[in-house]
């Protein structure tokens, strides 16, 4: 490691991102400049917002490694040498980058089982979904010529099943979008564009409050909104290929150089499977026994996921059991399995790899039928 420590940040909003910036400069010059921030993940230091979905990927990553990572969190027990609480404060920045650089003695780790990324005895997880084929090359996008973009259809002739989106970790969980047969025979949802090779290029959705949804399928990313519950308007409507317009040209390298904060694909589907259910288990009787088998993201949206999610950890147990041992009620418990179901964090006592991938179909058969009620 040279005189100067390269640092850089994963996992925060855009907000959180311009204070973190203001400050670590401003402590950073206090202390004659010993950091310099980069957009490298190689870098010397990663400090991370474990926080998000996106940031818990890369602190799962990290797991095992002799990395140096600082923890940017709202809670007490992220098992790291380096912690930087939340809310942040300056004088946190100035303790953190002060004990980097051998000022002061390193933040003490905390030890707290509900918050750590992954128990060290794990059960055995659900077997893995297929693998997914390659998708074809993105092919180069050619300058606009006309006023009006090109219209987008979904091609339907990949199979359904991809890998989760890889936005910054290779070891994001096995996704499952719509399968082929259910493409055909209901209205066409977002998801079906998340599938590999639906998308030839970069597209924009148009959402009610002015914002746009913009998806990216070289890098299996969106941006333009980053909270979740707006997005339930995109994920239970019918999308046609009026709805989506190709960004091309300058309009995408224009978009491109103003380093929008990018959320990985997966996201996108943990939502969808969260809101199909409406409020049931899909697929399973009352008498079914989950269990989480390793700890997830827990979105800032859903506070009382933290709450279901320390209750399947601790005990397996029903959908009826879980809320009772975590206050919260009953649908909001299946909804959260559900997702958790398709993502791979939750296994489901005595069900084969076979059966959960039919569950996986209803799930997506559930949330084209809800789409289809609501036009």
């Amino acid at each position: 490691m040279g005189s100067v420590q390269t640092v850089a940040l994963s996992g925060f909003d855009r907000d959180d991102e311009s204070k973190l910036r203001a400050w670590f400069d401003q402590v950073n010059t206090e202390l004659g400049s010993p950091f310099a921030l980069v957009k490298d993940p190689g870098a010397d230091v990663l400090i991370i917002d474990i926080d998000s979905i996106y940031g818990q990927m890369d602190w799962l990553r990290t797991q095992g490694t002799d990395r140096i990572v600082v923890v940017h969190t709202s809670g007490t027990g992220a098992d790291a040498r380096y912690r930087l609480p939340r809310p942040m404060q300056i004088e946190d920045i100035r303790e953190v980058l002060g004990a980097l650089r051998g000022n002061s003695p390193p933040i003490a780790p905390q030890v707290d089982v509900a918050v750590r990324p992954a128990p060290k005895t794990e059960p055995k997880p659900a077997a893995p979904a297929a693998a997914a084929p390659v998708a074809p090359p993105v092919t180069a996008a050619a300058p606009v010529v006309e006023t009006k973009p090109d219209k987008v259809e979904p091609q339907r002739s990949e199979p359904a099943v991809q890998s989760a989106p890889s936005a910054t970790s290779s070891d994001a969980p096995t996704l499952s979008p719509t399968p082929e047969s259910e493409v055909a025979e209901g209205p066409t949802l977002l998801v079906d564009f998340l599938r590999g090779g639906a998308l030839g290029g970069p597209v924009a959705y148009a959402m009610d409050d002015g914002q746009r949804l913009v998806l990216d399928p070289s890098s299996e990313t969106y941006f333009g909104v980053n909270a979740l519950k707006p997005l339930l308007q995109v994920l239970t409507r019918t999308v046609t290929e009026d709805d989506l317009v190709r960004l091309e040209g300058v309009q995408w390298e224009r978009l491109l150089q103003a380093d929008p904060t990018r959320h990985p694909w997966s996201r996108l589907l943990w939502l969808a499977a969260l809101h199909a259910g409406q409020g049931a288990v899909i697929g399973f009787g009352p008498e079914q026994v989950f269990k989480l088998n390793r700890w997830p993201q827990i979105e800032r949206e859903f506070p009382r996921h933290f709450r279901i999610a320390t209750a399947l950890m601790r005990q397996a147990g029903t959908v009826e059991a879980i809320a009772a041992q975590s206050g919260a009620p009953g649908s909001e418990v299946a909804d959260l399995i559900n997702a958790y179901l398709l993502t791979g964090h939750i296994e489901a006592e005595n069900v084969d790899a076979q059966r959960l991938s039919g569950v996986r179909l209803a799930l997506w058969g559930r949330l084209r039928r809800v789409a289809q009620q609501s036009v």
